[in-house]
């Protein structure tokens, strides 16, 4: 019990001393790549993935139509997710927003 307490104490004084720490250069070319690949993900979906799936509805008229749109919205809203968790990722790790 005592070394499980000692660990944790190490742990938090540890977490406090990386955190008055600056980035490293890696550490922000990191957060760089992330946020470029945040922005190039959300871009593409809101701005040619959705509207692409709404446009194939009133483009095209074929049995099955409607499943075609569903799988086609469905990927670009799990694109969408992954997007906004890398948005989520970088505001964290630069210091944007408090947890």
């Amino acid at each position: 019990m005592l070394k499980q307490s000692l660990l944790i104490l190490a742990m938090s004084c540890l977490d406090v001393v990386r955190a008055q720490m600056p980035p490293s250069p890696a550490d922000l070319e990191k957060q760089n790549r992330m946020a470029i690949a945040h922005g190039i993900l959300m871009g593409i979906t809101f701005a040619v993935l959705f509207p692409l799936g709404s446009i194939i509805m009133r483009a095209f008229n074929f049995r099955g139509l409607v499943w075609v749109h569903a799988g086609w919205q469905g990927v670009a809203y799990a694109i969408a997710i992954a997007g906004l968790g890398l948005g989520v990722w970088v505001a964290i790790n630069t210091d944007q927003v408090s947890h």
